[in-house]
């Protein structure tokens, strides 16, 4: 599909047929996208060797996989913890999820959406959840995503956003950084509402 895609010249593709090769194009960078995570995953999961032939895998990841990462793609240490945690979880744990991914059937964007919400859960929850929002995603919006996926979840396991949120208090962390114009930037996660509005009318 990709070669044939790139025989297309979209400045002679008819007006009619432009929003088919859109679609078409966007499920081929949907699977690149999911094939670059799957390298990713295998890094993760590479034993260490000085043999060039190998291909030995781990059933953990292998500490460290992110720095190898960052140094051959040149990412920031955020940028490389956050793929390799992706990887990882798309890829081993959520087999279902990544499958429509590679299928081009959802993109990124709906994949960590997915990710986001469903760790956590039992196997068989995450079955069942897959099963029945993964034949939709592709038509739905990350939103409407987030919306199906709240009330499934919350119907199936209706403690599950109150561990997450309890979670997140207890990670909560602040950070601050510069941006392109030279301000600050101050960002601060895991607060409770209330906390976060007593912090907005303090600044």
């Amino acid at each position: 599909v990709a070669a044939a895609l790139a025989r297309i010249d979209p400045t002679q593709v008819p007006n009619l047929d432009l929003l088919t090769l859109l679609t078409a194009q966007y499920r081929q960078a949907n699977h690149d996208a999911a094939r670059l995570l799957g390298v990713i995953a295998e890094i993760g999961r590479a034993i260490p060797t000085f043999d060039n032939g190998a291909v030995d895998r781990l059933d953990r990841p292998v500490p460290h996989a992110a720095d190898e990462v960052r140094a051959a793609l040149a990412w920031s240490r955020r940028a490389a913890d956050r793929e390799c945690d992706l990887a990882e979880q798309l890829v081993h744990d959520l087999p279902q999820v990544y499958a429509a991914f590679l299928a081009g059937d959802i993109d990124r964007s709906k994949a960590r959406v997915f990710a986001d919400h469903l760790a956590g859960l039992t196997e068989t929850q995450i079955t069942y959840v897959c099963e029945a929002l993964l034949p939709l995603a592709g038509r739905l919006t990350p939103g409407q995503l987030v919306v199906r996926l709240r009330r499934l979840i919350a119907a199936l396991d209706p403690r599950h956003y109150e561990r997450r949120y309890r979670k997140a208090l207890r990670d909560r962390t602040v950070c601050a950084w510069l941006d392109e114009n030279g301000t600050a930037v101050l960002c601060a996660r895991g607060l409770t509402p209330a906390q976060a509005q007593a912090a907005v009318e303090r600044i």
